[in-house]
């Protein structure tokens, strides 16, 4: 699992070497590369735990877990992949801790794609994420609720389907594509170069964002503070910043 590797202070533990997060025992942390902005923000809000992070696509991760490379706590940019994991017993019950939205991103100064419904025309060129990720299955369920001559059509157009959202956001800031289905928090991360287009709201462009302790943790209380400040107002702050909604 590649990825930004590196030690943080977080969360909170009353007694550190019992309970890990010490700075020669770090609380290992994966999380969804949708994620990195506000979680890498997050770390630097609590002074207390060391926390290794670590940036993977969510079903990249959870394969680690499932082949038996287990962080302590694993973030997800869908409720899904966790939920499945804790079916299998693999990880505690999922915790959502934000939602996003699902927008139509395009470069700043596109003008072959003003709307939604642009996506079906002709000649139009498009990223979507690998239906393995969240943000290529949150694709799919959205094309499965359109007429089907219409989803046929911007299909038609998909061009490439890209292993997480930094590369299919990568592919439009690079003029690759015209556009995709990216979170809009991605499109706030792009300082600029993306602007989002509206999704229609009876496609369901809401995304929850969830986080588990892995069984089999050594740290299990350090892991569950964790996840307990992801909800603290402050930790909210710095989702919101960077574009994500409350959990709920």
């Amino acid at each position: 699992m590649s990825g930004l590797r590196t030690f943080l202070l977080i969360g909170a533990c009353v007694v550190v070497s019992a309970c890990g997060g010490s700075a020669t025992n770090p609380l290992a942390v994966s999380s969804a590369t949708s994620l990195k902005a506000p979680v890498t923000a997050i770390s630097a809000l609590y002074p207390n735990t060391a926390v290794q992070l670590e940036f993977a696509g969510s079903d990249a991760i959870a394969t680690a877990i499932r082949s038996g490379r287990k962080p302590d706590v694993f973030l997800s940019a869908s409720l899904k992949i966790p939920k499945q994991l804790a079916e299998e017993g693999l990880v505690g019950k999922p915790v959502v801790f934000a939602r996003n939205r699902l927008v139509v991103a395009v470069r700043s100064g596109t003008t072959n794609i003003n709307s939604f419904n642009d996506l079906a025309k002709p000649g139009i060129s498009l990223a979507l994420g690998s239906p393995s990720v969240p943000i290529g299955a949150y694709a799919d369920a959205m094309l499965g609720k359109l007429p089907a001559l219409e989803a046929a059509a911007i299909r038609t157009n998909v061009k490439t389907r890209e292993p997480d959202a930094a590369s299919v956001a990568a592919k439009v800031t690079g003029g690759v594509v015209d556009g995709a289905i990216l979170y809009a928090s991605d499109v706030k991360a792009s300082n600029g170069r993306l602007l989002a287009i509206t999704i229609p709201s009876f496609l369901y462009p809401l995304t929850k964002c969830a986080a588990v302790v892995v069984n089999g943790t050594k740290y299990p209380l350090a892991a569950a503070a964790f996840i307990k400040s992801l909800l603290l107002p402050q930790s909210q702050r710095a989702l919101w910043a960077a574009g994500f909604l409350p959990p709920a």
